[in-house]
């Protein structure tokens, strides 16, 4: 019988969304991924989630609203619609919220939407935002407030294939100084920072209440680093993730099954494929 999974990182992304954003289209180039791999709608993530044996999906809003650049405006997924989308699928999606810190008393204001409409967390991308995670002025007050209100954050970290941004902002050595002045705020570094998974190692090795995940990278092209991590220290702290519609969950956990698990210790895999996840959710 197959291994339950969780994905922690699936984009709301539609066709429509592609088409107006030339930074959602240079990604999926980047990943050599065709459009018609991007629904149409949330009934084409949900079958696509359940074809592959998802158990359950973080789902991710993105929020650029004050970008200049329409390609990355237009990357913006309301938090209401992906708040609707956990009403219709409870079992299937974990929702999260975003905020765009750039919009001063509004980046406070958009924290409490995110917790009334009940999602779990915050994404960020810290690129696409052209804001250091470990801003204290713009993103210090949404880490408290986020505290406050049980949520979770999510970053995402190292380089990135949307283009018309700079991949400076996402270092995961930003981490450290978020996860020390909040040790009791859950947070996930996205992608494990390439090229620098160095950093993200030990900004993981000494905060405890950081993870990461392995979303964003076909299995067969993992670090060594990363699976003698997994093997070690941060078996209990690294999370699956396909980075949909990038990548598709099916293919992705099938070579993770058939390449990767094997060369993991016994009760490993099955920690990242969603013992993990469990745990960085604290459910």
């Amino acid at each position: 019988m197959p291994r339950r999974v969780i994905d922690a990182h699936v984009h709301f992304w539609t066709r429509d969304l592609v088409r107006n954003s030339a930074s959602a289209r240079e990604a999926l180039a980047y990943f050599r991924a065709s459009e018609d791999r991007v629904p149409t709608d949330l009934n084409g993530i949900v079958a696509t989630m359940e074809e592959c044996g998802v158990t359950r999906a973080f789902l991710l809003a993105m929020n650029c609203e004050a970008s200049r650049d329409p390609a990355l405006r237009n990357l913006t997924v309301a938090n209401e619609a992906v708040a609707s989308a956990v009403r219709e699928h409870p079992d299937l999606f974990v929702g999260f919220g975003s905020v765009d810190p750039r919009t001063g008393d509004r980046a406070l204001a958009t924290v409490e939407e995110v917790g009334r409409l009940g999602l779990t967390g915050l994404k960020f991308h810290a690129s696409a935002i052209e804001t250091y995670p470990n801003d204290e002025a713009r993103m210090f007050p949404l880490y408290r407030r986020a505290r406050e209100l049980g949520l979770r954050i999510v970053h995402h970290t190292g380089t990135t294939a949307l283009g018309r941004c700079s991949i400076k902002y996402a270092r995961p050595v930003y981490l450290d100084d978020v996860a020390q002045a909040f040790p009791d705020l859950p947070i996930l570094a996205a992608h494990f920072g390439w090229p620098w998974i160095e950093e993200c190692f030990a900004v993981l090795m000494r905060n405890p209440n950081v993870f990461m995940d392995l979303s964003g990278w076909a299995p067969r092209y993992l670090p060594e680093a990363v699976l003698a991590m997994a093997n070690g220290p941060l078996k209990d702290r690294i999370l699956v993730g396909s980075d949909y519609p990038m990548l598709s969950p099916g293919p992705w956990r099938e070579e993770f099954e058939r390449l990767v698990a094997p060369r993991l210790k016994e009760g490993v895999a099955a920690k990242l494929l969603e013992a993990n996840a469990v745990r960085f959710l604290g459910r």
